[in-house]
């Protein structure tokens, strides 16, 4: 947690398609919109991906809809993002696009371990 304890801050560091990869990801809750907002930013593309939704009820699966860009195109799409809390030190993030049919599908994951 950073920033007086508002923002959960992220940090990923590994490698994607054998090249050196990092990315991180914040999220916080607005109290002004009444729902998350999370940022992900990383090495493989300049640009910075937003999205916001909610928690389910167990307090542990969020699930935000955010803007993406897709590579193949250059046109923005619509994301969706599953970050689920499996305990205090783990936590997973799954990302989904629209695939080439307009269905959507896996684009991603990352497993989090908190750093000691």
């Amino acid at each position: 947690m950073v920033l007086g304890g508002f923002y959960l801050n992220s940090e990923v560091k590994s490698t994607f398609a054998g090249a050196p990869f990092e990315g991180r990801w914040t999220l916080t809750y607005s109290m002004f919109k009444k729902k998350y907002q999370a940022t992900w930013i990383d090495s493989v593309m300049p640009h910075v991906f937003t999205s916001e939704g909610d928690v389910d009820a167990t307090g542990k699966i969020f699930t935000l809809i955010g803007e993406g860009f897709d590579p193949a195109t250059g046109k923005p799409t619509k994301e969706r993002w599953v970050m689920e809390v499996k305990d205090a030190d783990n936590h997973q993030m799954t990302f989904y696009s629209p695939g080439p049919d307009g269905k959507e599908r896996k684009s991603g994951e990352i497993v989090y371990k908190r750093k000691k």
